[in-house]
């Protein structure tokens, strides 16, 4: 009877060392959309119509897995507009990005980021392009 028992309180210990094991939370392999293209990106600005370049910068948040918020920035432009969130669909190896509420389209393609966008105040319109790169 006491190896019985000590056989059986073995196979609870074994049991419960296997229930007690668990999985990262940063699991390898992450292929959502929205975690392959977030990140910051450096490039060119120009004012569509116009000749003139600015630097400038877009950063792209994860928000979920179809979905980042875009924040563009450009000192030289003294341009910061408000954080716009882009939906995300794949098409092939190319991501293109899209607003249900704002004028703004672009795509990413081998870490290459093309943004056209509209920003807009009580008087004036303004429509840029950005192309830029992952940094």
């Amino acid at each position: 009877m006491k190896k019985w028992i000590k056989r059986l309180v073995m196979s609870l210990l074994a049991a419960a060392s296997l229930g007690l094991t668990a999985c990262s939370s940063d699991d390898e392999g992450v292929t959502d959309p929205a975690t392959l293209i977030s990140d910051d990106y450096a490039g060119r600005l120009v004012e569509l119509g116009y000749s003139d370049e600015y630097t400038a910068y877009v950063t792209l948040i994860r928000k979920s897995a179809m979905a980042v918020a875009c924040e563009v920035t450009c000192e030289e432009a003294d341009l910061k507009p408000e954080s716009i969130i882009l939906d995300i669909t794949e098409d092939g190896s190319t991501y293109r990005l899209s607003s249900k509420t704002k004028a703004v389209a672009g795509s990413i393609a081998g870490g290459m980021l093309s943004l056209t966008f509209e920003v807009n105040n009580a008087y004036f319109k303004w429509n840029y392009n950005f192309t830029g790169t992952r940094q």
